[in-house]
């Protein structure tokens, strides 16, 4: 999460608004016709003064999970056929948000979605909970995550498997032996964008907080490398 988002999350919450919830039942009634428009709105609106941040957007995706009928497999196509440009950043994060809450059982479709959201807005949080469930069948995918054409999905395979996530769950198998993400960062770490580079530094820095010796010892095995 960026840091103005943290220091300004007063503000951002607002991009959660009553009108932001209208235009998003609006979408989702055009793409699904039995899509229950009062429900949502009913679940996103009741008590939206009282949520922050992170809780506006995580009621989004309580409230479309209980509004679009079918399976979670049904209303994920929905979700892909309704997220778009207007999602990208902040708001973005809630369609990452609905896999990671309600797609655990379903990781072969549920990771590609991620890689497909995270273009949208990051889907950092959302991927822990698929790492704290199966972190070598999760790290796996991340590792190929990191030779993708998109640098929101390169970012993704370091950003998702940081350690010690601000604003995430920590990652406490990672904690004890981050060594299993070495790989994914040995990659990135002359990634052509600054923006997975800056992601790539900040992975290093939270194993520094645990093991300062190991990533002293990578530095120095990159620098004889490049």
């Amino acid at each position: 999460m960026p840091k103005e988002t943290v220091t300004k999350s007063g503000v951002f919450k607002e991009w959660f608004d009553e009108a932001f919830y209208q235009d998003l039942a609006a979408q989702l009634v055009e793409t699904c016709p039995s899509f229950d428009r009062i429900g949502f709105l009913s679940l996103a609106l009741t008590g939206l003064n009282q949520r922050e941040l992170m809780n506006r957007l995580r009621q989004t995706s309580a409230a479309a999970h209980a509004s679009i009928p079918g399976s979670y497999l049904e209303q994920l196509k929905v979700l892909k056929r309704v997220v778009g440009p207007q999602a990208n950043g902040l708001i973005g994060c809630w369609f990452s948000d609905f896999v990671g809450r309600y797609g655990l059982d379903h990781p072969e479709a549920s990771l590609p979605a991620l890689a497909f959201f995270t273009q949208f807005g990051s889907a950092e949080f959302a991927i822990r909970e698929f790492l704290i469930k199966d972190q070598l069948a999760t790290l796996r995918v991340m590792r190929a995550w990191a030779d993708d054409s998109s640098d929101h999905i390169r970012r993704l395979a370091s950003e998702g498997c940081r350690p010690r996530l601000p604003w995430g769950k920590r990652l406490d198998a990672l904690v004890r032996d981050p060594r299993p993400t070495l790989s994914i960062l040995q990659v990135l770490r002359d990634d052509p964008s600054l923006y997975v580079r800056k992601s790539v530094a900040n992975h290093l820095n939270d194993i520094a907080k645990d093991h300062p010796n190991l990533v002293l010892a990578t530095v120095r095995r990159w620098d004889a490398d490049s």
